[in-house]
């Protein structure tokens, strides 16, 4: 997926390419390696593992509505094909130089980068009763 960057400079100083999906962006996320090592685009919308997160969280919390999208965005990023083994994936943008958070300054477009999309091909090879008990761990946390 293409998607616009924006010039970002971290309190460390360092100055790099940010992507930042337009406010249009209905149902769709970036996420970012805490590494700083990447991005990765997801679609929520007919998305498998987010209607199966979805369905795990309805039926273990009691009262999930204010919170159950954040609890499903927070276990994507846990949960998705890693960059890294030892990261994990978070919304906010990661320096690659520091791995502090970030904000983009979205009044200096940059260019186009290409973002994968997340992937979660580890996860689908679960079994459903591990796949269950993996998702339970994140969102009782």
């Amino acid at each position: 997926m293409e998607i616009a960057t924006f010039e970002t400079k971290c309190h460390c100083g360092y100055t790099f390419d940010l992507p930042e999906l337009s406010d249009m962006s209905y149902g769709e996320f970036l996420y970012f390696d805490s590494s700083g090592n990447g991005a990765r685009y997801l679609c929520a919308i007919n998305n498998q593992t987010w209607e199966y997160i979805s369905t795990i969280i309805d039926s273990e919390l009691k009262d999930t509505s204010l919170t159950k999208g954040i609890i499903i965005r927070n276990t994507l990023g846990e949960i998705a094909d890693k960059i890294n083994i030892n990261t994990t994936y978070v919304q906010k943008g990661v320096c690659p130089k520091c791995n502090s958070f970030v904000n983009s300054n979205t009044e200096i477009k940059k260019g186009i980068m290409e973002v994968e999309e997340m992937s979660f091909k580890q996860f689908q090879k679960y079994t459903d009763s591990e796949k269950r008990r993996i998702v339970t761990e994140f969102i009782k946390l």
